[in-house]
């Protein structure tokens, strides 16, 4: 981070929110910053604490931030088309109507995330921890959720048309109209699932 532009750490990131596009903030901590409808378009967050941190409409397009600290993140109705989070720690965070399209979420962890009304079309969740996550009504059509872990997720009414789910866990998943169209579930673990109606349009 540069401390020329940014001299009182988190309080500077704070009150410069809507001018943070393309900067370099890898490693920072803003853990319970307040960055509320902040612009940070490209920018670098690789490895940065943000705990607890409140992104509400936030704009994090292309933004980097693989491996970031992110538990209990408020990133709802934030918009982070084409944003890298592999690897980011984003357990029970706020992603509630969010953008996420052309995300890598490679190995995130999202465990207990609220997901509800998220798009997620085209997103790379390969590997990815969602063990218990409310996925309700999200769009992942297209979605590569290749050996991720959705055990006891909520998807109900998801659509997850094309979606690759080779090798995935989704031991007692909620998938109450849950369109799976086009959908191989050759390998696919659906013990205990509630499969109550399976919804292909």
């Amino acid at each position: 981070m540069n401390r020329e532009k940014f001299p009182r750490g988190k309080r500077s990131v704070e009150e410069k929110r809507g001018e943070l596009r393309g900067e370099d903030l890898a490693g920072v901590w803003l853990a319970g910053a307040d960055l509320k409808g902040a612009d940070l378009q490209d920018a670098n967050l690789k490895g940065a604490d943000l705990k607890n941190a409140y992104l509400r409409n936030a704009i994090l397009e292309g933004a980097d931030l693989r491996n970031a600290v992110m538990k209990g993140v408020d990133l709802s109705e934030s918009y982070l088309k084409n944003a890298k989070l592999e690897g980011a720690d984003l357990k029970e965070a706020n992603l509630r109507n969010a953008i996420l399209e052309g995300a890598d979420l490679r190995n995130a962890i999202l465990e207990g995330a609220d997901l509800i009304d998220v798009d997620l079309k085209g997103a790379k969740l390969e590997g990815a921890e969602l063990k218990d996550a409310k996925l309700v009504n999200a769009d992942l059509r297209g979605a590569d959720l290749k050996g991720a872990d959705l055990t006891g997720a909520n998807l109900s009414h998801a659509n997850m048309q094309d979606t690759n789910l080779f090798r995935i866990n989704l031991k007692g998943a909620d998938l109450f109209r849950t369109n799976l169209k086009g959908v191989d579930l050759t390998g696919v673990d659906i013990s205990n699932a509630f499969l109550d109606k399976w919804a292909d349009n």
